[in-house]
């Protein structure tokens, strides 16, 4: 956990200092994210007491939790690129990961 820290730190200080990021590091950012925002509203709505018992066996069954988050994701990833160009920027970056649209230089991507 510590070596993740670190690397993500790291990263943040090329980022700041290079002053915005390249479109390869934005379309990461705007996958990653929103996915954890999505597994972190999936898990959370399960920890409702209120939520009857069958929806929380469905927010915790092994066989449809992928396809729940993933559904949340997706809703997720839609209101919030509807919403982007309404709220403050440092609302699409937490939201979204990044206030930038990924750019691509038309060159297929190498590993």
């Amino acid at each position: 956990m510590n070596t993740v820290i670190r690397n993500l730190k790291t990263l943040l200080r090329v980022i700041r200092a290079k002053g915005a990021i390249g479109g390869g590091m934005a379309s990461w950012l705007r996958t990653v994210v929103p996915v954890l925002w999505g597994a972190l509203i999936t898990w959370g709505a399960a920890q409702l007491a209120w939520l009857p018992a069958p929806v929380v066996a469905l927010l915790t069954s092994g066989d449809l939790v992928l396809f729940i988050t993933g559904a949340v994701v997706a809703v997720w990833y839609a209101v919030w690129r509807r919403l982007e160009h309404r709220v403050p920027a440092w609302l699409t970056r937490l939201v979204l990961g990044s206030n930038q649209a990924p750019r691509y230089d038309g060159k297929p991507a190498t590993r």
